[in-house]
């Protein structure tokens, strides 16, 4: 009865180590845009993308493994490669990643539309 419980308590001890050991490789998880680029932590790991590298981004369902917690993921082409993150608001994050890539483009566009409104 005992060696029962033992091994019990044994095989519960391993399973929660090795829980907390993988959690630890996958959270936090966030991601951070700053002046020139795109750091993603994921874990013990952290990432950065320059702007300038970054080619395309968009919406995916990729099942590959990434420092996303979410099936809801955006695909990151750059110059470094393929990356797949899943920020809370896909629609909000690549509008700002947009912006940051090119800022004189969503300056201009800015003004643009406060002309057409204008005018209008």
């Amino acid at each position: 009865m005992a060696q029962t419980l033992w091994i019990g308590v044994s095989l519960i001890l391993v399973a929660l180590i090795t829980a907390i050991v993988c959690l630890r490789f996958i959270l936090p998880c966030h991601y951070i845009l700053t002046s020139d680029q795109l750091l993603v932590r994921c874990g013990l790991t952290t990432l950065s993308l320059s702007y300038k590298g970054i080619r395309k981004i968009g919406p995916t369902h990729n099942f590959l493994w990434a420092p996303a917690l979410s099936k809801r993921r955006l695909e990151i082409d750059s110059s470094e490669g393929y990356l797949l993150i899943s920020p809370k608001n896909r629609q909000k994050f690549m509008a700002e990643l947009s912006q940051r890539m090119h800022p004189r483009r969503s300056t201009s566009a800015k003004q643009d539309n406060m002309e057409e409104s204008a005018t209008a």
